[in-house]
C-alpha cells in the first residue's frame, strides 16, 4: 500500500520491509527517530503491532514477527517498521462506484498504549462536515484511486498528523466487528446497503448515494472492554449494571465461560465491547467513563478464583 502511495505521489508512512533484523535497525539509523512501529506486513486487529523505544525493543519485536504465523494465519516472511504517525486516529467507511468515493461513515479510533502495544479504547462517529471530516475526505479519494480500487466498500484507518491526513491501512472490504450494525443506528444507513445497491444497481445507485443526506442522528460510541486479568473465564460482574446505562445499547461478549482469558494486547483477545447511543454525547461520554470504573474492579472480570455466581450471556440488550 505504501509503495502504490509513493508512486502515486500520494502523502504515505516512511516505512521498510525486510526479513533482516540488521537492515531494519540501519534503516531506522538513516531515516527515523524513536519511537518507531515495527508490525507484520500482512495482519490485522493490531496482531503483534508494537511502539518501539530503543533497538533492543525493535530486536524483540522481530523475534515475536520473523517466522511466525498471524491472526490471519500466514507465516510472518518479513518484518515492517514505519514511522510512528503522531495524531488522532479516524476510521472511514467508503463504497466506489466505477472509482468515484462515496464516503458512509466517519469514525474517530482512540487507542492506548498497553504493555507497549496499541489496544482499542473507543470509537466514535464524527459528523460529516467536521473539520477532520473535511481533511480526510480530498486524501481518502487519492489513495483509493492510488491503490486502484474501483468497486466495492473499503476500510481505511487514517491519521491526521502535522503534515495531513496519512494512511495506516485499507482493506478493500466492509468494515468488521459489526459496526453496519450500529452505524446504521446512528445514520440511518450503512456501508453494507450501499455495497449491495452498488453491485445490483450500478447504472443508478451512484446518483442516489452520491447525493445521499449522511448525516448523524443519534450519537454512538463502541467501548473496548480490556482485561488486565488471567486465568480460566466464569463470567462477568457487570450485567445488569452495564444495561441500566442511559446509553446502553448492546453489550457483546467475545468469550465463552470456560475459555482462557489473557491480557488485551490486540483487537482478536478483547473480551467484548459495550454499544453506547444517545443524543446527548455529554451523557455517553459519562457512561463510557462508568465503564472503565468499573472495569477497574476486581469482580468485573470474573476468573476461577471468583467462586461467585456467573451468567454465561454472550449479548445483553
Amino acid at each position: 500500500m505504501v509503495r502504490a502511495l509513493e508512486a502515486n505521489g500520494v502523502r504515505a508512512a516512511l516505512s521498510f520491509c525486510s526479513p533482516s533484523l540488521s537492515e531494519l535497525l540501519d534503516w531506522i539509523g538513516k531515516h527515523l527517530f524513536y519511537p518507531v512501529v515495527v508490525k507484520p506486513p500482512k495482519s490485522a486487529g493490531t496482531d503483534n503491532v508494537t511502539i518501539c523505544h530503543s533497538t533492543s525493543e525493535v530486536e524483540t519485536a522481530f523475534a515475536n514477527i520473523m517466522g511466525k504465523k498471524n491472526r490471519l494465519d500466514l507465516t510472518n516472511e518479513s518484518v515492517l517498521v514505519q514511522e510512528f504517525l503522531v495524531g488522532k486516529e479516524y476510521m472511514v467507511d467508503t463504497v466506489s462506484f466505477d472509482g468515484q468515493t462515496v464516503i458512509c461513515a466517519y469514525q474517530q479510533a482512540n487507542k492506548i498504549a498497553h504493555e507497549g502495544a496499541m489496544i482499542y479504547d473507543v470509537c466514535s462517529a464524527i459528523p460529516f462536515d467536521s473539520k477532520a471530516a473535511t481533511m480526510l475526505s480530498p486524501y481518502i479519494c487519492e489513495v483509493l484511486t492510488a491503490l486502484e480500487i474501483k468497486w466495492g466498500p473499503s476500510h481505511l484507518e487514517i491519521i491526521i498528523t502535522p503534515r495531513g491526513p496519512v494512511l495506516v491501512e485499507v482493506g478493500a472490504r466492509l468494515d468488521g466487528c459489526r459496526a453496519p450494525e450500529i452505524l446504521r443506528k446512528a445514520i440511518s444507513v450503512d456501508q453494507c446497503e450501499i455495497t449491495v445497491d452498488c453491485y445490483l444497481n450500478p447504472k443508478t445507485s451512484r446518483e442516489k448515494w452520491e447525493h445521499y443526506p449522511f448525516k448523524i442522528h443519534k450519537n454512538f460510541s463502541r467501548v473496548f472492554l480490556i482485561s488486565d486479568s488471567e486465568g480460566l473465564f466464569l463470567g462477568y460482574g457487570f450485567n445488569e449494571r452495564i444495561r441500566q446505562l442511559s446509553s446502553f445499547d448492546k453489550f457483546v461478549s467475545l468469550l465463552s465461560v470456560g475459555s482462557p482469558m489473557v491480557k488485551t494486547s490486540n483487537l482478536f483477545n478483547i473480551p467484548g465491547y459495550v454499544d453506547l447511543i444517545h443524543v446527548d454525547p455529554v451523557i455517553m461520554e459519562k457512561d463510557y467513563r462508568q465503564i472503565r470504573l468499573w472495569e477497574k474492579e476486581p469482580r468485573f472480570f470474573l476468573t476461577q478464583d471468583d467462586t461467585s455466581e456467573v451468567s454465561d450471556q454472550r449479548e445483553v440488550r
